[in-house]
């Protein structure tokens, strides 16, 4: 098995979708501050391009902006593309960007459901199937992917968001017999704001859960 080396915050990139609010914009934050560069992905382009701005003027690294929006299937790989085209290589992934509808299954547009699948675990999928690969290949790098307390049961009237969050927790612990392997960890927040349709928000709190496993590369 190969042994990975110890990430540094200093000179690494670490991206992070939903990076333009919430729990993201804290990550982003926490990480730049440590003086590790950050690649900042969510839909408003020009609420990013000047966040990203901020913290390079704020911590001395670089921020780059990626203006995508993840309920479309394409965005992991044009994600990819603007990484190539500017010679990032990312050394540790957060999937942090989260859609949850809330009501009735019926009440809901197929395509909002269609959607919030995408995004929440078709994306994810994409996005850490894509760089782990790289970092496997560097034999460096560490993926966070956020999951929610949803993750842990069946919850009434939001039951597709808690199937997506149950799909992000129980992927963290895949394994295979690969010799190459990533550390990857879902951690689902006690309470935290995150932007939901339902625009229900909780008071941040310390409390969390992790469940961390070897993922497969």
């Amino acid at each position: 098995m190969n042994k990975f080396s110890r990430l540094t915050y200093r000179g690494s990139y670490a991206l992070v979708t939903g990076a333009s609010k919430g729990l993201g914009k804290v990550f982003a934050d926490v990480l730049a501050a440590r003086g590790m560069n950050v690649v900042l992905v969510a839909r408003s382009r020009d609420l990013l391009s000047a966040y990203a701005q901020s913290l390079s003027e704020k911590y001395g690294i670089r921020a780059v902006a990626i203006g995508a929006d993840l309920a479309s299937p394409h965005a992991p790989f044009d994600i990819q593309t603007a990484l190539a085209s500017q010679s990032i290589e990312i050394d540790l992934l957060i999937n942090n960007a989260g859609f949850g509808l809330s009501g009735s299954f019926l009440s809901h547009d197929l395509e909002q459901e269609e959607k919030q699948i995408q995004v929440n675990v078709q994306a994810l999928t994409a996005l850490t199937h894509i760089l782990g690969n790289s970092m496997a290949a560097r034999g460096r790098g560490g993926i966070i992917n956020l999951a929610s307390n949803s993750s842990f049961q069946p919850l009434p009237y939001m039951a597709g968001y808690a199937a997506t969050k149950a799909f992000v927790l129980i992927s963290a612990r895949r394994s295979n017999t690969s010799s190459q392997q990533k550390a990857c960890t879902s951690w689902p927040p006690a309470q935290a704001r995150r932007p939901r349709v339902s625009s229900r928000g909780l008071r941040p709190t310390c409390r969390l859960a992790t469940s961390t496993a070897r993922c497969p590369s």
